[in-house]
């Protein structure tokens, strides 16, 4: 979604050829730029891994969603990432 050029979320795969997806979202929560690194992204794999959520979430991330992408979870990932809510990494690693 975008408005006036601006970008207001991201979903990225964790999968991609060239750079993988945790790095990719190292490079970019590294950027100068607070647009850039603060940007909201919704993480998408195709592993479902507890390992895998919690690495992500300590990036920084506002959802994670499993392949094949639900029609039911897509809205609720859409909502908290336009809401600038992040997933807590201590609650992935402590679920109660």
């Amino acid at each position: 979604m975008a408005a006036h050029g601006k970008i207001d979320m991201a979903f990225l795969d964790l999968d991609m050829p060239v750079m993988g997806g945790f790095t990719c979202l190292k490079v970019i929560r590294a950027a100068p730029n607070a647009f850039i690194s603060e940007l909201p992204f919704v993480i998408l794999t195709a592993y479902t891994g507890m390992s895998q959520l919690e690495k992500a979430a300590e990036l920084g991330i506002s959802g994670f969603l499993s392949k094949p992408v639900s029609i039911k979870t897509l809205p609720d990932a859409i909502h908290k990432a336009l809401n600038k809510k992040m997933i807590d990494p201590a609650a992935v690693a402590n679920p109660l």
